[in-house]
C-alpha cells in the first residue's frame, strides 16, 4: 500500500497501536486467570448462632446481624465464635463468596472483638437508646429475660399504669419500673409483635443492672517494614498470599498467633502480629524467627520493632446481682402475677405461669430469643405466612424453634428511644384512688351477685313445699347470702355517714389521690406523733427515710405539715434534724380521720 499522504500514515499508526494494546491486554488477562484476589471485610453487629435455624443457604456456623439489617454468614477454623454469642462484636473476615442460594456474604473470620470497650457501667438500670425493634440488637439481651404474651385468649390494658406511682412512661405503649422480685432489676412492659402480620400483644422484659468485666484476649503489635519482601519467598514459607496489581496482602495464622503483611510491591509494608492470651516465650521466639527468615530481616530488628506487645482486652457485661436461670424464672413469674393482680394482663393460667418460669433462662431476650407461645409450624422461611398450627403448641424460647430470624426492620418499638430515664427507688404500687375504685367495683359486683342469689332463692322457695326448712337449700348458699348482706350493710351504713374509709377520704379531700397504701400508713403515724423528725417516722416502719422524706415534702407543699422552726440533735456526730408538726387547721381533722 502506497502511503503517500499524512492522513494515511496516521490511520496505519492508530491501527498498530490498537493491535499492540489488544495483544498486551490478552497476555495480561491470561497471566492472571489463575490468580484469586482475596478481599477482607470489617463489620460490626450482633453475633448469633445458625444452629437450629432454618435458612435458604447451607453455609456458615454463625451470622453477624448489623443494626441496619445487613447480614454476614461466618465461620472460623481458629477462633471461638461461640464465646461471643448474643454480643455486639466487630469482625474482620476474608470473603469466601458473595452469597449463594439467596444467602448473605460468607466470611472466614480472622479477628473478632467486643464492641463494649468504651461502654460505661449501667448500674442505674436505664434502658439503652436506639432500640427500635423489641430490643433487637440490645447488648443487654445476653443478661436479660423476656416473654411475649402472644397466646390466644390473653388480653392487656395499660391504663392502670396511669394511676400508679414509681412508673416511668417510655412511650405511648411502653413503661419501665423497678422489679418487685429483686432490687437491682428493671422491668419493661411494652407492646410488640413477633411478625408484622400478627396482632400486637404485651411483652415483659427483665434486665439487671450490670458492670463491665474485662479480660486479656491477646497481645499485638505492628510496625513498618522499609523494604517490601519477596512474594515468592513469603509463599515458600507458607504465607497465604493475596496479590492484586502492584499491591499485596499476605497472612499466616494458627491457634497461637496471627500475622498479616500488606503494602506495595515496591516500597514500605505494614506488619501486624497478634498472639493468643496464653502464648509462651517459646512461641514468641519462634514467631519472631519465622518473621525474620520469611520477610528477610534480622531477628533483632523484628524484636526492636514489635516489642513491647500491646495488651488487647475483651469486655463483657455481667449482672451486679446473682441473676441465675432459676431466679430469672421466678422473677418473671412474680412480675406476671403482679401485672395480672392489677388488671394489666388477664387470661394467664397457673399452667402458663409454670411453663414460662420453667423455660426461662438468662439470655432469652430480644425478638429472636425471648420466650413466646409457639403455635405455628413454619414449613419454609418464606416471608409469606404459609404456616400451619403446631400439634403441640407451648411456651418456649424463640431461639429454640425453627422459625426464621426476624429482621430488625420489621417494625416494633420505634418509639422506644428515650435514654435519659431513671428507675424509681421503689417498685410501683397502685394509688389510693385506684384501690378505692377497685373496692367499689368489687362491692358493686357483690351487690349484683346478692340480687342473683336472692332471685334464685325466691324461685327455689316457690317450687318447694311449705314444710321444707331453709337450711335444706344448702349451707353454702346460706353462708354466701349472709356474708354478702353483711358486706353491703356495712359499706352502705358507712357510706351514709359520709366517712367511708375515713383516712382515705381525708387524703382525697386534701388532693392527695395519688398516694399509696404505704404512704397512708406513714401519714397515720405522722398524725399520731404530731411533732416528729423524718428518722423518727422511718424508725420501726418497713420504709426508707427517702420514702418518708418524699411524703413529708408533699405534705408540706399541700400545707398539711409545717416546719416547727427547731432542730433535734441525733446524738453523736450526726447533723441536727428538722422538726415538723401538723398544721393547726389539720390537726383536729386528722385525729378524727385516724
Amino acid at each position: 500500500m502506497d502511503l503517500t499522504t499524512s492522513q494515511d500514515k496516521l490511520i496505519v499508526a492508530a491501527v498498530a497501536v490498537f493491535l499492540c494494546l489488544s495483544i498486551a491486554t490478552t497476555a495480561y488477562a491470561g497471566s492472571g486467570d489463575n490468580v484469586e484476589v482475596e478481599q477482607y471485610i470489617k463489620a460490626e453487629g450482633r453475633l448469633q448462632s445458625l444452629e437450629n435455624k432454618t435458612t435458604t443457604w447451607m453455609y456458615g456456623t454463625h451470622i453477624l446481624v448489623r443494626d441496619h439489617g445487613t447480614q454476614f454468614a461466618l465461620k472460623s477454623d481458629t477462633l471461638d465464635l461461640d464465646s461471643y454469642l448474643n454480643e455486639n462484636v466487630f469482625v474482620t473476615g476474608k470473603v469466601i463468596h458473595k452469597g449463594v442460594d439467596g444467602g448473605p456474604t460468607y466470611l472466614s473470620v480472622v479477628k473478632i472483638g467486643s464492641s463494649l470497650e468504651n461502654e460505661e457501667n449501667r448500674e442505674d438500670l436505664r434502658p439503652i437508646g436506639s432500640v427500635y425493634h423489641d430490643f433487637y440488637l440490645a447488648r443487654t439481651n445476653s443478661i436479660s429475660v423476656g416473654v411475649a404474651l402472644n397466646k390466644s385468649g390473653l388480653s392487656y390494658d395499660l391504663k392502670p399504669f396511669e394511676n400508679m406511682r414509681n412508673v416511668e412512661q417510655l412511650s405511648s405503649a411502653a413503661y419501665l419500673y423497678r422489679s418487685h422480685a429483686m432490687e437491682n432489676l428493671a422491668v419493661t412492659v411494652y407492646e410488640g409483635n413477633i411478625m408484622l402480620k400478627e396482632n400486637h400483644f404485651l411483652s415483659v422484659r427483665l434486665t439487671p443492672a450490670y458492670e463491665r468485666v474485662s479480660k486479656v484476649a491477646g497481645y499485638s503489635s505492628e510496625t513498618n517494614i522499609q523494604k517490601a519482601p519477596s512474594i515468592e519467598n513469603l509463599r515458600s514459607f507458607g504465607w497465604d498470599v493475596a496479590p492484586a496489581d502492584d499491591v499485596f496482602k499476605v497472612m499466616y495464622e494458627n491457634k497461637m498467633f496471627y500475622l498479616s503483611l500488606a503494602g506495595k510491591r515496591k516500597g514500605e509494608a505494614r506488619l501486624y502480629v497478634n498472639f493468643a492470651a496464653d502464648f509462651s516465650e517459646e512461641v514468641k521466639t519462634k514467631v519472631f524467627d519465622f518473621i525474620a527468615r520469611s520477610v528477610n530481616i534480622d531477628e533483632s530488628e523484628v524484636r526492636e520493632k514489635l516489642i513491647p506487645l500491646n495488651e488487647e482486652t475483651r469486655t463483657k457485661i455481667k449482672p451486679v446481682i446473682d441473676f441465675t436461670d432459676k431466679k430469672a424464672g421466678e422473677a418473671l413469674k412474680t412480675e406476671l402475677k403482679w401485672l395480672e393482680s392489677n388488671r394489666i394482663i388477664s387470661g394467664l393460667s397457673e399452667q402458663d405461669l409454670g411453663a414460662i418460669g420453667q423455660v426461662a433462662k438468662v439470655g432469652c431476650a430480644g425478638v429472636n430469643s425471648r420466650i413466646f407461645y409457639a403455635k405455628w409450624d413454619y414449613p419454609s422461611p418464606d416471608e409469606d405466612f404459609d404456616v400451619r398450627p403446631r400439634e403441640n403448641p407451648r411456651w418456649m424460647p424463640y431461639a429454640d424453634t425453627d422459625y426464621p430470624l426476624v429482621s430488625g426492620r420489621s417494625g416494633g418499638l420505634k418509639e422506644f428511644q428515650k435514654e435519659e430515664v431513671s428507675i424509681p427507688d421503689e417498685a410501683p404500687q397502685p394509688s389510693l384512688q385506684a384501690l378505692i375504685k377497685d373496692l367499689r367495683s368489687e362491692l358493686s359486683q357483690t351487690e349484683d351477685r346478692l340480687e342473683t342469689l336472692k332471685t334464685e332463692l325466691s324461685e327455689a322457695r316457690e317450687t318447694a313445699e311449705n314444710t321444707v326448712p331453709i337450711w335444706m337449700y344448702g349451707a353454702s348458699m346460706s353462708v354466701t347470702i349472709v356474708a354478702a348482706l353483711g358486706a353491703v350493710y356495712f359499706f352502705k351504713r358507712k357510706g351514709s355517714r359520709g366517712d367511708d374509709l375515713p383516712l382515705s377520704s381525708f387524703l382525697l379531700e386534701q388532693g392527695l389521690e395519688d398516694m399509696t397504701i404505704k404512704d397512708a400508713e406513714i401519714f397515720r403515724k405522722i398524725l399520731s406523733e404530731k411533732r416528729f423528725t423524718v428518722p423518727e417516722i422511718a424508725e420501726g416502719a418497713p420504709v426508707s427515710r427517702n420514702s418518708v422524706r418524699r411524703l413529708v415534702n408533699k405534705l408540706e407543699e399541700n400545707e398539711l405539715v409545717e416546719q416547727a422552726g427547731e432542730e433535734k440533735s441525733p446524738g453523736g456526730r450526726g447533723k441536727p434534724r428538722k422538726v415538723y408538726r401538723l398544721a393547726e387547721n389539720i390537726e383536729s381533722r386528722g385525729e378524727r380521720a385516724v
